[in-house]
C-alpha cells in the first residue's frame, strides 16, 4: 500500500455539515460586485474561524441569486474563497444565499451558530 503523507492530518471523526438558507434586504441599493466581495469575505471568514476553533475545513461553498440578473458561486477550502459569478449586474436591494459547510472538529450546532453570526455581521450596512 502506499503511503500518503499528505492525507495523514485529515480527521478520523465525521464531519459536521450545516445547509442553511438566508434571505437579506439591503437598506440601500448595493452594486453588484459589492455583493460579490462580501460573498467572498464572508467565505474567507467562515473558514478562518472554523481553523482559528481548531476545525478542518472540508469546504464552505454559497450560492447566491437575486432577480433579475444576479448569480454567484463562491467557495472556500480554507484558503482565500474562488468565485464564480455567473451573471452580476446593476444593484441588488438583497438578494437569498445558500450556505453549506462540511467541518471536522467541531459540532453541527456551532458550526450553525457561528456561520449564521458572521453572516449576519459581514451583510452590507446602509451607508456602507
Amino acid at each position: 500500500m502506499t503511503r500518503r503523507p499528505h492525507l495523514d492530518a485529515l480527521p478520523d471523526e465525521a464531519p459536521a455539515i450545516c445547509s442553511d438558507a438566508f434571505a437579506v434586504e439591503f437598506a440601500r441599493d448595493v452594486p453588484a460586485d459589492e455583493v460579490v466581495a462580501w460573498l467572498r469575505t464572508f467565505a474567507t471568514r467562515a473558514a478562518a474561524d472554523a481553523r482559528a476553533r481548531g476545525g478542518f475545513v472540508g469546504h464552505i461553498k454559497l450560492y447566491a441569486e437575486a432577480e433579475p440578473a444576479f448569480a454567484c458561486w463562491v467557495a472556500s477550502t480554507g484558503g482565500a474563497a474562488s468565485v464564480l459569478v455567473r451573471h452580476a449586474a446593476g444593484a441588488l436591494r438583497g438578494c437569498r444565499v445558500a450556505v453549506t459547510a462540511i467541518v471536522f472538529r467541531t459540532t453541527v450546532d456551532v458550526l450553525r451558530a457561528e456561520i449564521g453570526r458572521l453572516f449576519h455581521e459581514s451583510a452590507p450596512r446602509p451607508g456602507a
